[in-house]
């Protein structure tokens, strides 16, 4: 194989790029199975409020003017409370 070929092999590669916040976040509310159902249950873990809007913020078209940072704190406590979740059922 000359080294043209594996140039062209290495960029049909397709290699998995970490999962951004607002990619996960919206991921874990359909597992929730709404986005309020996913305020709900931050709500709950973090024993602060969290609101569907911010929850919206966070999951929507990052171009449009209510986008907002999806914090690790916010992924990772839906995370832990869908566990929970699982983990009683």
């Amino acid at each position: 194989m000359a080294s043209g070929d594996i140039l062209v092999y290495m960029n049909t590669l397709s290699i998995p790029q970490p999962m951004d916040n607002r990619t996960r976040m919206r991921e874990l509310c359909a597992l929730a199975g709404s986005q309020g159902e996913a305020a709900r249950l931050i709500a709950k873990q973090t024993s602060r409020p969290c609101s569907l809007n911010a929850v919206k913020s966070w999951t929507c078209d990052p171009e449009t003017s209510r986008a907002r940072t999806c914090h690790d704190w916010a992924v990772e406590a839906l995370e832990k409370a869908l566990n929970k979740l699982n983990k009683a059922a």
